[in-house]
């Protein structure tokens, strides 16, 4: 009943947050730190899936809006911090 989609998109985003975290911290020995994206989304995921274990069907549907309305967010927001860091660093580099 949990919908396969957000699990899978759930678990893309941890690996890549892994995956950046791993390179960040092996080139530049940086590490991110969670923003409030994330943390609403581990927020509305755990609501989503004691919903799930309680049987709550009404909620499914809002939860699960809200869960992949932040879980959206938090890609937006941890790719374009990378983004952004890469960034300064390329141009800090090239001035050197």
């Amino acid at each position: 009943d949990f919908p396969l989609w957000l699990l899978l998109a759930v678990v893309l985003r941890d690996v890549a947050l892994m995956a950046g975290a791993w390179l960040f911290f092996r080139r530049d020995r940086l590490v991110f730190a969670a923003d409030w994206t994330g943390k609403t989304t581990t927020f509305f995921l755990s609501v989503l899936i004691l919903a799930h274990i309680l049987e709550w069907r009404a909620a499914y549907m809002p939860l699960t809006a809200l869960a992949t309305a932040t879980l959206a967010a938090s890609y937006v927001s941890y790719g374009s911090r990378a983004f952004r860091y890469r960034r300064e660093l390329a141009g800090h580099d090239s001035r050197l």
